[in-house]
């Protein structure tokens, strides 16, 4: 896919902080790489556009070099924009005293601020650098736009097992169904979208939203050698009270869907389910109740929960995708999505049920 976008004239491309080891063995996040950046990305692929590193305050980059040191290595492998120093003062300097060491050469830093100038200039930001907030209505989030991503997101959505052949759901509209969401607190628009479509067929559709929590254990006091003090786990859970709640709520229901829109992000960097789900399907499980599991932002979520009667992928937490699988799971839209990864134990690479 990188040759072909290439090819079709890309103009840039964001790099990011991976191991490589099958193309550079020193473990050296590719980002900071020059035989991934230069070797491979420009001599080799040939590509001659802008490269913007992946966030430069992540652990990936920092984990064991200073910022200066992080940002001069970015620039030696080949990027010319470097984004989000932990300080932007210390970067530029870093930069201006790499280039009077001799370790960076001068002709370098000339070559990336000409792609930038040219870049500016052939978006006429030399003339008006400055964006018409009115205008801005005309070209973002219109028809022509929204058409595509919202096929894109249709087609995504990948059955992944259904072993009661509950998808497309045939119950009554007068049913009982339970949807839980799981979702980080600050994200307001989970779930919101994929109800709506649901209470749509399902006019009783409950709707219950749960959000893993920090929780301070009390140490040990200092008579047995502790500090008396609380400490954060460092690992967010939904609270045994808050899984019993949503377990008594569910119980009688024809059917529950467990959303998560929880994922890999700069603060959770595991793909592991969060703390508590698993015992909340167990709960559900054992209370007798069909369970439909829904992933909107980590596709290897099943790996770690126990079985569900149903799971499907829906790979994006954002509206277009809600409404996709809400519309999937009601038989408004077909599914024909594959896997682009394989789930161990779970299903393999390209699998997907159509419907």
């Amino acid at each position: 896919p990188f040759r072909d976008a290439i090819a079709a004239g890309v103009r840039g491309m964001m790099t990011f902080h991976g191991d490589l080891p099958a193309l550079d063995d020193s473990h050296t996040a590719a980002t900071l790489s020059p035989k991934v950046m230069t070797d491979l990305l420009r001599r080799d692929m040939g590509f001659t556009g802008i490269l913007v590193t992946d966030a430069l305050d992540m652990n990936g980059v920092l984990g064991n070099m200073t910022m200066a040191e992080a940002t001069v290595r970015a620039v030696l492998a080949g990027n010319d924009v470097l984004l989000m120093p932990t300080d932007a003062k210390v970067a530029i300097q870093a930069v201006v005293d790499g280039v009077a060491s001799g370790r960076i050469s001068e002709a370098q830093i000339n070559a990336s601020v000409k792609k930038l100038l040219m870049a500016k200039h052939e978006f006429g930001l030399d003339r008006q650098r400055l964006v018409d907030l009115e205008a801005v209505k005309h070209s973002v989030g219109v028809a022509a736009n929204v058409a595509p991503a919202r096929l894109a997101a249709e087609k995504a959505i990948t059955l992944v097992k259904d072993s009661l052949n509950l998808v497309p759901f045939k119950m009554a509209t007068q049913s009982r169904v339970v949807s839980i969401t799981v979702t980080p607190r600050v994200d307001l628009s989970a779930g919101r979208i994929f109800d709506a479509e649901l209470k749509g067929t399902y006019p009783q559709l409950l709707s219950l939203t749960l959000s893993p929590e920090t929780v301070f254990d009390n140490t040990a006091g200092a008579a047995a050698g502790g500090t008396g003090a609380y400490r954060a786990n460092p690992e967010p859970s939904l609270l045994p009270a808050a899984i019993d709640n949503a377990i008594n709520i569910a119980r009688g229901a024809d059917l529950v869907i467990l959303s998560s829109y929880i994922g890999a992000s700069t603060n959770t960097a595991t793909m592991a389910p969060t703390r508590g789900v698993p015992e909340l399907i167990s709960g559900l499980r054992q209370a007798g109740t069909k369970v439909v599991l829904v992933s909107f932002l980590n596709p290897y979520l099943a790996l770690g929960l126990p079985t569900t009667d149903a799971h499907l992928i829906a790979w994006s937490p954002w509206s277009l995708s809600q409404r996709a699988a809400a519309r999937a799971l009601l038989g408004k839209a077909p599914i024909t999505g594959q896997l682009p990864i394989s789930l161990p134990g779970i299903a393999p690479y390209g699998a997907g049920i159509r419907r």
